[in-house]
């Protein structure tokens, strides 16, 4: 294979060939020395980063509530079952659960910002095609 077929085989965003085919394709381009032109990849990942920074700072705090709220239950139940027998065991039970469950939709909520923008680069990095 000459030069230009090996470098448009390996550089192709999808290929028509069998992914075994790429990865050897991908080796002897390497061995060729040529290099992989991933300056414009790492440009398009900082400009990602920018992108939506208040999404970012939103699903950050959403992140931090949620162990917040976690630590809070967990002390919360400790303190109530300790102190106050099995009256209070009967509280704290109820109390690890229902953290539990908020600690999780909230860390959903967090994460799910976190898809959406990931969603939203992919679809942009591939209407540029």
């Amino acid at each position: 294979m000459n030069d230009d077929d090996l470098k448009t085989l390996v550089e192709q965003e999808y290929s028509i060939y069998h992914l075994e085919y790429v990865e050897i394709g991908r080796k002897e381009y390497l061995k060729r020395g040529f290099e992989n032109e991933t300056e414009e990849e790492e440009e398009q990942e900082e400009v990602d980063e920018k992108r939506y920074p208040a999404l970012r700072t939103i699903a950050g705090i959403y992140f931090a509530f949620a162990w917040i709220i976690g630590g809070t239950a967990l002390i919360g139940a400790l303190y109530l079952g300790g102190e106050h027998g099995q009256a209070g065991l009967l509280i704290a039970i109820p109390i690890l659960i229902f953290g539990a469950l908020i600690v999780l939709g909230v860390l959903a909520v967090s994460e799910s910002i976190k898809v959406f923008i990931d969603i939203e680069a992919n679809t942009r990095k591939h209407s540029d095609l």
